[in-house]
């Protein structure tokens, strides 16, 4: 599978026209940061612009700041999900396997940032966290049984101020995950992906592979994408 990494841009509405809009879920996972700039960008550019229902994952409202209020009354979906001392404990019912169910903490011996917030890791950042938050995503989307009602499904955390709005969902190829261009560090970072819904379940999966073959399409905001900061 070719995954393409795409900047945010727009096209002319009247090219979507023409097909069904595709039915879009965007879940924002983990802690609500940002402020209510970010958030007012992710409502204008991405709920708005796609007609997308929102799903929150991550900390309760109570442990979170009153201003999280403002998305929660956005939100179709809202599955709350406590902090953990040690995230490796969700990480372990990805294995059905008995046999290797813990064995992959081996995997703390890599020296590199992998797995910061799982035990006994010695790793610095969130990237464990973040793995456990996929598979999560991946648990409430199959409960809720959501696969039946969305086409296509956006992947993002609360902080990015969008300046514009990506590419029409109609007229992206279905056989691929997106990211943003400038995701690309050594291995790609999927702090805010789209995919059909049967690829992304996939990329939800903390052992998918991410494809070897890389082809960006850039393109440019519209005139203009300065004026939800100035609102």
């Amino acid at each position: 599978m070719t995954a393409y990494l795409i900047a945010v841009g727009t096209l002319f509405a009247e090219s979507q026209a023409s097909t069904p809009s595709p039915r879009v879920l965007v879940v924002v996972y983990g802690q609500l940061r940002g402020g209510r700039l970010a958030w007012r960008t992710l409502t204008k550019r991405i709920l708005e612009y796609y007609t997308a229902d929102l799903a929150l994952l991550g900390p309760p409202k109570a442990d979170q700041t009153n201003r999280a209020s403002y998305l929660h009354q956005k939100a179709k979906y809202v599955w709350d999900v406590d902090e953990k001392p040690d995230w490796g404990v969700v990480l372990d019912d990805v294995s059905q396997d008995d046999q290797l169910r813990f064995k992959w903490r081996r995997l703390c011996l890599i020296k590199e940032q992998f797995l910061g917030g799982v035990k006994p890791c010695n790793h610095s950042g969130s990237g464990g966290i973040q793995l456990a938050y996929r598979h999560l995503a991946l648990q409430k989307i199959s409960t809720a049984q959501l696969v039946s009602v969305y086409d296509w499904f956006i992947y993002t955390r609360s902080d990015y101020v969008y300046l514009c709005s990506p590419l029409p969902i109609k007229l992206l190829p279905n056989d691929a995950i997106y990211l943003p261009t400038g995701q690309g560090y050594g291995g790609y970072t999927d702090r805010w992906s789209a995919g059909k819904v049967h690829h992304k379940l996939a990329q939800y999966g903390v052992l998918a592979k991410y494809p070897e073959e890389i082809e960006e399409a850039e393109n440019t905001c519209a005139t203009g994408y300065w004026d939800m900061l100035e609102e």
